[in-house]
């Protein structure tokens, strides 16, 4: 009988960055070091989904059902990466978040990647072109793109995450004139999004292809979904509908559905981004609380609830203290001026 392979710690670390976590207990015997690393991938070694969970919600306010669904997710892909080392094959992933709001899709997936030290990459869908077109992006360039995003370590680039934003933008008119054009492009990604192989130029020269392996990279794609956004189960049939190919919705996995963010998240957005203006002026607790109803009443009158999404927070903090930042600089003039009479 063949011996087992140990798996080796370094090897897991360099490879994911170092999220697995190791023992502490003094290894004394060869034997002891070989049982811990048979027992490297166990459940008790692998970051769990509530531990993920609890990770992004460091980073990403509210959006709980689509943080749990991500956190799984997450889990499933390194411990594919587990049991890939002793042999066994688990399938492939891949998931769709649906946000029409800019409820925080794209800081959910870098954060997710940050959790597991993974390189990430964002395309936007709008840029894909159908192979054999020139002026776009194809399918082969994500692999230049996603060594880039891996500096250039191969095997870091092969567990990479690929979040591919603007993605009902592919979906075809039924009797619109770019039905084609989109269709080939849903049918270029096809290969590489259910984890097959392509090959690239490596250093860019002429007969110096090399294969690069998408089996276990983990695609997230996200979109507005206008059209079907709203609907309470959203499944393969309702994205064919929309104008993806079965084959294309059918490798989309898991669908998540993001919610708009609740007021109570609105206003914590609101007064950490009024916070940062303390650095021009002086703030009092009692000013943050009112300048945070102000601007939250603001939002809430311009905007829809479907539209109230953390991207308007920013914008709506800058043009409030705009006036008021104006009006110290020249407040202090006067000032000056005054000390100088």
């Amino acid at each position: 009988m063949e011996e087992k392979k140990d798996l080796s710690i370094e090897k897991v670390c360099e490879v994911f960055g170092g999220q697995v976590a190791q023992e502490n207990d003094p290894v004394i015997t060869r034997k002891a070091v070989r049982v811990r690393q048979e027992k490297l991938f166990s459940e008790d070694h692998i970051i769990t989904p509530a531990q993920i969970y609890a990770e992004l919600s460091k980073t990403v306010l509210g959006q709980e059902k689509a943080k749990k669904s991500l956190a799984v997710i997450l889990y499933q892909h390194l411990k594919r990466f587990a049991l890939s080392q002793e042999g066994e094959e688990l399938p492939k992933t891949n998931a769709l978040m649906i946000d029409p709001s800019a409820c925080g899709k794209t800081m959910l997936a870098k954060a997710l990647a940050d959790v597991a030290k993974l390189p990430f990459l964002k395309i936007d869908a709008t840029n894909f072109t159908q192979r054999g077109y020139r002026g776009g992006m194809n399918s082969e360039q994500i692999v230049d793109l996603l060594r880039s995003a891996a500096k250039d370590k191969i095997s870091r680039a092969r567990w990479a995450i690929v979040f591919i934003d603007e993605v009902d933008k592919l979906a075809h008119s039924r009797w619109g004139d770019d039905s084609i054009a989109t269709s080939g492009i849903q049918q270029d990604l096809l290969s590489i999004i259910d984890g097959g192989s392509l090959f690239y130029e490596s250093d860019h020269e002429e007969y110096s292809r090399e294969e690069f392996d998408f089996s276990n990279v983990l695609f997230i794609f996200s979109g507005a979904f206008e059209k079907i956004n709203g609907h309470l189960d959203i499944g393969v049939k309702e994205l064919v509908k929309f104008g993806f190919i079965p084959e294309f919705a059918n490798r989309l996995g898991s669908i998540i559905q993001l919610e708009p963010l609740p007021d109570e998240v609105i206003k914590r957005l609101i007064k950490k981004e009024v916070r940062d203006y303390k650095s021009y002026f002086q703030i009092t607790d009692p000013e943050l609380s009112v300048y945070t109803e102000l601007i939250h009443s603001i939002i809430t009158t311009s905007n829809s609830p479907e539209a109230m999404g953390g991207r308007c927070v920013g914008p709506a903090v800058r043009r409030f203290f705009e006036d008021l930042i104006f009006e110290v600089g020249n407040k202090e003039g006067t000032s000056d001026a005054k000390e100088k009479k």
